[in-house]
């Protein structure tokens, strides 16, 4: 699957579309992971499969150690955790 590129758009044809992707996830600045997904999707479209997953694989280590990602992660097991407790749902 990392070697088909019949279906793959041209790159310089999708700049807009990833200029207006980037503008919608200015809404939300504190937020720097959908800018991060959107680097990795046109890196790996310019540069190859390949090297779209070695990417993926760099911001994947720099992101899940932030302290977004952590405050995200607690979040998420705090408000699911809270389902268990019998009497609290």
């Amino acid at each position: 699957a990392l070697t088909k590129s019949d279906k793959v758009p041209d790159v310089e044809g999708l700049a807009s579309l990833f200029d207006m992707f980037r503008m919608q996830t200015a809404k939300a600045p504190q937020f720097k992971h959908p800018n991060l997904c959107i680097d990795v999707v046109q890196h790996g479209l310019k540069h190859g499969p390949a090297a779209g997953l070695q990417k993926e694989q760099e911001v994947f280590r720099a992101t899940v150690a932030s302290e977004v990602c952590k405050s995200l992660v607690h979040i998420f097991l705090a408000r699911n955790g809270t389902a268990r407790v019998k009497g609290i749902t």
